[in-house]
C-alpha cells in the first residue's frame, strides 16, 4: 500500500492573496465608513463604521423607540456635509423639533409617507439607484430575502447609507445585508446591540451603549442613568413620556403626505 505524497498548497501571488478574505479575520474593507457614535461599536464593525455602498439591517422588537438614537451621529455627520436624509415610511410622523435639536435643517431632511410595502420597496430602489441622498432609512417589515438581496446588489452603487429596520422575529430568516444588528432598549438611556451578522468572524456577546440626551446630562443621576458610569456620546431626538407626544412634522422636504394630514394642515390654514 502505497501512500499518496502530499504536495504543500502553491503560493498565491500577493495580489491575489491581498484580495483573499479568511472568515475568522475581520474584513479589510476599502468603503468608505461613517462612524456610529460608539468607540465600543467602532471597533466590532468592518471600517470602524456603519459601512457605505452596503445594507445595514437593523432588528428591534418594536418600531419607532431605537432608529433615531442609533443613527443620530450618522446624521449629524451627513447634514454637515449638506446632503439629504430620506425617511421612508417611518412608524410616527419625524418630530422636526427633536431633528432640528441634532442639527438636521428641515430643508435636508425628506419624508415619503407610504401606505404599502411595495411603494416602500419602489422608492427605497429608485433612490439607491440615483444615488440620490446621505443617508436612507427604510422601515420594511415584510420584506422578503428576494428583495433583500435585490437591495443589496443596488446598494452596492450606492455611495451612502443604507438602513432597513426590521422587526426582531426576522433575524433567524436569510438577508443577503452584510451587516446585521439586533437592538434593545437596556439600563435607561442605554442601547443594547447583538451583532447578528457582519464580514468577520462571530460576534459573541453584548455591547451596552449609553444614549442619554445632551441636554439632560446635566439633571440626571447615576440612579436614573442604572448606575451607567460611561459618558454618552450620541443624543436620541426624544425622551420618552408618560403623555402622548405631539410629533411636529413641519419639515421642509415632506413627501407624499397622507390624506389625514393634508386635511389637518388645511383645516390649521383656515
Amino acid at each position: 500500500m502505497h501512500s499518496i505524497p502530499s504536495n504543500p498548497a502553491p503560493a498565491l501571488p500577493p495580489s491575489v492573496a491581498a484580495n483573499i478574505w479568511r472568515g475568522d479575520c475581520m474584513v479589510r474593507t476599502q468603503l468608505a465608513c461613517t462612524p456610529t457614535g460608539w468607540e465600543a461599536l467602532d471597533c466590532e464593525l468592518p471600517g470602524k463604521g456603519w459601512p457605505s455602498q452596503s445594507l445595514t439591517e437593523v432588528l428591534q422588537p418594536q418600531a419607532g423607540q431605537l432608529e433615531w438614537r442609533l443613527t443620530a451621529a450618522a446624521l449629524q455627520q451627513h447634514s454637515q456635509q449638506r446632503k439629504a436624509i430620506v425617511a421612508i415610511g417611518p412608524p410616527l410622523p419625524p418630530h422636526a423639533s427633536g431633528l432640528a435639536q441634532q442639527g438636521l435643517t428641515p430643508d435636508q431632511f425628506v419624508w415619503i409617507n407610504t401606505s404599502t410595502p411595495q411603494d416602500r420597496l419602489w422608492a427605497l430602489e429608485q433612490l439607491i439607484r440615483a444615488n440620490a441622498a446621505g443617508v436612507l432609512l427604510a422601515w420594511l417589515p415584510q420584506a422578503s430575502p428576494e428583495q433583500i438581496r435585490r437591495l443589496q446588489i443596488s446598494a452596492q452603487q450606492f455611495e451612502g447609507l443604507v438602513f432597513l429596520f426590521r422587526p426582531s422575529s426576522g433575524q433567524h430568516q436569510a438577508s443577503a445585508a452584510p451587516l446585521r444588528l439586533l437592538a434593545h432598549a437596556s439600563k435607561p438611556w442605554s442601547l443594547q446591540l447583538q451583532i447578528v451578522k457582519r464580514r468577520g468572524p462571530a460576534h459573541t456577546g453584548t455591547l451596552d451603549l449609553p444614549a442619554a440626551p445632551r441636554s439632560l446630562q446635566a439633571f440626571l443621576t447615576p440612579r436614573m442613568l442604572g448606575n451607567a458610569t460611561a459618558t454618552p456620546s450620541l443624543t436620541p431626538l426624544s425622551a420618552p413620556s408618560s403623555s402622548p407626544v405631539r410629533h411636529d412634522t413641519a419639515l421642509g422636504s415632506a413627501a407624499a403626505p397622507s390624506a389625514k394630514h393634508a386635511d389637518r394642515a388645511t383645516a390649521q390654514q383656515h
